[in-house]
């Protein structure tokens, strides 16, 4: 799922995404998204043994943004 964009003073676009499962690590979310546009930065966020994390990634474009969205409701 997706949890939205989040746009700041710099040209940075931040796009979440939530439920990930165990096995899915940082690096899988970065070759997923890579195809959006430039990956400015990426982190991931809750327990790590839980399905209850989720991860941010910020691109560098609302469009880069706008494709993640796309993907992330496939």
């Amino acid at each position: 799922g997706v949890t939205g964009v989040q746009t700041c003073d710099l040209p940075i676009c931040t796009e979440g995404t939530v439920s990930l499962r165990l096995q899915v690590t940082e690096e899988h979310v970065l070759h997923a998204f890579t195809a959006c546009g430039t990956i400015v930065d990426s982190r991931m966020c809750g327990d790590p043994n839980s399905a209850l994390r989720f991860a941010f990634v910020e691109f560098d474009s609302e469009d880069a943004v706008s494709k993640a969205r796309v993907l992330a409701q496939l």
